[in-house]
């Protein structure tokens, strides 16, 4: 049965004498004051901080539709951006009108932000006017502007979440001192009651003090970040409701920011390793051999026909065909490999510790694999049968055949291209010598 903080601080002015009373209404006062500020750090994570993640996280899916659109030049990438931004534009809105934030400081941020979002977003819309942006410096030179200004947005967002978590420490400060105030209350108080000062002290610390105890250590806790601890407090009463509040406060902030950070590193359809992330981790593992002298192998596979797929078949069955496609990648490599959606229709594989004879069967399995799968991927995708789908794939190494980070990669990339250019559908690997060799 759930007994109320109210109904247990009756009972005991009830049974104790006028120390007692004075106790149990000073302990009342006290442990609301706790609980208000309790609520007032609670309430700040729910208005403030949830609403400039949920902002931010906005922004940086946004920004990825112009970068596709630079490597890839798909038009559909328009559109995918408008919509985004759209979503941007009315979270902003939303902010400013329900006037979310009551520091001045918090209300310049986020004026700040909108304007970096807004100059991001009008150069995201040239970039997306230039018709040939593929390998065009001008269109480079936007996106790395576009990128600083969606950056500088999130920072201005992020200085929002800090200046939130300062007021919340406050609020815990003058939590703590009301707690302290409530003990220096009792224990003055006590000495005038004797045996029911006793009596009181033991019911305070079970009912009250503990759970206020472990309420300040959750507080002060997930105030600093740690975000997988929780507060246990079994009390059938509002400390306990409180306790349950923070602990899902602190998971639906732990999951934005592990979504954020996913959001960050992955490609949003497939689910793999994005460009910029797969740069980072082939210069992590090209240092790590070069260190160790062991063999690194480079893969590049591309969709052949992927732009007549999508303009028979259409850009959300592309998008599916590709989704599939990255899944039987996948699953052919090891756990130890990393796989990338390098851009557009074509994918990256870093197969790690491998030389070139091993790596080049495993591209000769992937393109059988879904060689053999593609009519059936298609049938299920378009309804249509006996539409095949092949990929050719460019596979170069380190040390046989590259020497440095940027050789491997362009040398792999010369590979595709080999393997294209002789009929598609097969894999091109680069001797020790530098020329190609099926």
């Amino acid at each position: 049965m759930r007994v109320s903080i109210r109904k247990r601080l009756s009972g005991f002015m009830l049974a104790m004498v006028v120390p007692t009373v004075v106790i149990g209404a000073g302990s009342l006062f006290l442990v609301q004051e706790v609980v208000d500020r309790f609520e007032a750090a609670i309430a700040e994570g729910e208005e403030e901080i949830l609403p400039a993640i949920r902002l931010q996280t906005l922004i940086n899916r946004a920004i990825i539709f112009p970068n596709d659109y630079l490597a890839t030049g798909g038009r559909q990438e328009i559109s995918r951006f408008r919509e985004a931004a759209a979503k941007v534009d009315a979270e902003f809105d939303r902010m400013v009108e329900r006037s979310l934030f009551d520091h001045q400081e918090e209300k310049g941020m986020v004026q700040e932000a909108l304007g970096y979002w807004l100059a991001s977003r009008q150069t995201a819309t040239t970039l997306l006017g230039i018709s040939e942006p593929v390998g065009n410096p001008e269109a480079a030179r936007l996106m790395a502007l576009m990128d600083s200004q969606a950056m500088q947005a999130t920072k201005s967002l992020g200085a929002i979440f800090t200046i939130a978590q300062e007021e919340r420490r406050v609020e815990l400060r003058r939590a703590n001192e009301a707690y302290r105030r409530m003990i220096q209350w009792v224990v003055f108080l006590s000495a005038a009651g004797m045996f029911a000062g006793i009596v009181l002290v033991f019911l305070l610390d079970r009912h009250l003090t503990r759970p206020v105890q472990a309420l300040t250590e959750g507080a002060v806790r997930i105030g600093g970040g740690n975000l997988d601890y929780r507060i246990e407090i079994r009390t059938g009463d509002e400390l306990e409701v409180l306790a349950v509040e923070f602990n899902r406060m602190a998971v639906i902030l732990h999951e934005d920011r592990e979504a954020l950070k996913h959001l960050a590193l992955h490609d949003g359809m497939t689910g793999l390793l994005n460009h910029r992330e797969f740069h980072r981790r082939l210069s992590e593992e090209f240092s790590r051999a070069e260190r160790h002298r062991r063999p690194l192998t480079l893969m590049m596979i591309d969709v052949d026909h992927f732009k007549k797929f999508n303009d028979a078949y259409g850009h959300p069955q592309g998008d599916k065909l590709l989704k599939l496609v990255s899944e039987a990648i996948k699953e052919s490599v090891r756990q130890s490999d990393i796989v990338a959606r390098y851009g557009g229709e074509e994918f990256a594989v870093l197969v790690v510790d491998t030389a070139v004879p091993e790596a080049t069967a495993l591209g000769w399995r992937i393109q059988k694999r879904i060689y053999d799968m593609g009519p059936e991927i298609v049938r299920l995708i378009t309804g249509v049968d006996g539409v095949p789908v092949t990929v050719s794939i460019g596979v170069a190494s380190y040390p046989d055949g590259a020497a440095t980070e940027g050789d491997l990669v362009q040398l792999t990339d010369q590979m595709l291209y080999m393997a294209k250019k002789k009929g598609r559908n097969q894999v091109c690997t680069a001797a020790q010598d530098g020329a190609p060799k099926e």
